[in-house]
């Protein structure tokens, strides 16, 4: 399984999460990135990185480059982390 550090901590992923594998990928390399629906009728940009669409299930899409600004809609917190390296610092928020 792919490994690599995050703020110190060594983050797993899965061999079978490539969107996921991609999305760490591009953080690493320092270009923010995110997935875009290929379809031209949607061409909705999307997080977190999934294999289909969640509006209208195209499962093609291409990461596109983002800009790291922008306005906070809405928040989560988490409770029971998955990957290993955050479960000490649960609760926390995304």
């Amino acid at each position: 399984m792919p490994q690599g550090d995050y703020l110190g901590m060594t983050l797993t992923v899965l061999d079978l999460d490539n969107e996921n594998k991609a999305y760490f990928q591009h953080c690493a390399d320092h270009d923010f990135r995110l997935q875009r629906c290929t379809d031209p009728e949607c061409d909705l940009i999307r997080y977190p990185p999934g294999t289909a669409c969640p509006w209208c299930s195209e499962r093609d899409f291409e990461w596109v480059p983002v800009d790291a600004r922008g306005t906070v809609h809405s928040y989560g917190e988490v409770h029971h982390a998955i990957q290993p390296a955050f479960r000490e610092r649960a609760p926390y928020m995304i």
